[in-house]
């Protein structure tokens, strides 16, 4: 660790950093991915030495001043996981080490948190009896100097599920992962989609309380994901759109709808909806929301990983020396 004098990075406290995930956010671009990328990118700036361990490769430091673990079970479907047998030692070893969640994939090892949180008792899961994660990723949050989430409702999840003897409040931190407020704005286009929902054609991003509360065939559904739930006459599933493409569709969206089943750990595509002018149809189950935030208000995106790296470096000052 070195305590060099400020410069233009603005940060006084330069460390060696050791980077740990199932999936490198340099290779691969999900969500969660561009979320890291925007963290790692920040503290280069501000000096820090990232070095990083993925399912693809490992160029770690040797003797890190701390480690920074993200989504270590990511794709709870792959069973080769390479990292595994490093992410416990990192676990029961003595050096710090940070944790960040972007979804649940450390906490539940089942697609989309199919229980919730609500309800869990550490030895069963409603879905498959038996197979509940939570006693077992335990020890990862309980032994990390800090814990990070997207929003105020993915913290509370994860502290609900674990119990607040293992992540008490004082020992989380909350990221408002940043917008481009530059592309999502609003552009004054004619609205001409009525109702317009990304992903709402799965499971657990709100297929079932779309179908509920809308008329059937009144929605547009867009997102990759194969819609295996949609019925003929239920909406109209254009398929999947290229980024480029998203602020001028959601110019010319009226109402975006975000129902989610499960607690969404953020919801980028609300907030990128709000700067763009839609009317936000959203139920309790919204991180972005739940920050209780303007959400069009494109003053609260900047600096977004500065300020996040800003607090770290604050506790971690405190606890190194």
């Amino acid at each position: 660790m070195n305590n060099a004098p400020d410069d233009q990075t603005g940060s006084s406290l330069k460390l060696r950093i050791n980077y740990l995930a199932h999936l490198d956010p340099y290779i691969y671009g999900g969500g969660g991915e561009q979320v890291m990328r925007q963290l790692l990118d920040a503290a280069k700036r501000r000096g820090h030495d990232i070095k990083i361990a993925s399912r693809d490769g490992c160029d770690l430091h040797e003797n890190p001043d701390l480690w920074y673990l993200c989504d270590v079970y990511n794709c709870p479907m792959n069973l080769k996981r390479p990292i595994e047998s490093l992410v416990d030692s990192v676990i029961r070893g003595k050096l710090p080490y940070i944790h960040h969640d972007n979804a649940y994939v450390d906490l539940c090892r089942r697609d989309n948190l199919p229980c919730n949180g609500v309800g869990v008792n550490g030895h069963d899961c409603h879905v498959k009896p038996g197979l509940c994660s939570i006693a077992r990723a335990k020890p990862l949050y309980a032994n990390a100097i800090a814990c990070s989430f997207l929003s105020p409702l993915h913290r509370d999840v994860h502290s609900g599920a674990l119990g607040n003897d293992v992540l008490p409040n004082e020992k989380t931190m909350l990221y408002l992962p940043a917008v481009d407020a530059e592309r999502f704005r609003n552009m004054k286009l004619k609205r001409d989609i009525a109702l317009l929902s990304y992903g709402g054609q799965g499971e657990a991003k709100g297929y079932h309380n779309i179908m509920q509360h809308f008329p059937r065939g009144s929605v547009i559904f867009i997102g990759g994901h194969t819609p295996d739930l949609v019925k003929e006459g239920d909406g109209h599933w254009l398929g999947a759109v290229p980024g480029e493409m998203m602020p001028t569709i959601l110019n010319r969206t009226q109402n975006y709808i975000h129902v989610p089943r499960w607690p969404e750990p953020f919801g980028l595509i609300v907030a990128e909806a709000s700067l763009c002018g839609c009317n936000i149809i959203v139920n309790d189950r919204v991180g972005a929301t739940s920050w209780k935030l303007d959400l069009k208000n494109t003053a609260i995106y900047e600096r977004t990983a500065d300020k996040y790296w800003e607090e770290l470096e604050a506790r971690l000052g405190n606890t190194m020396h």
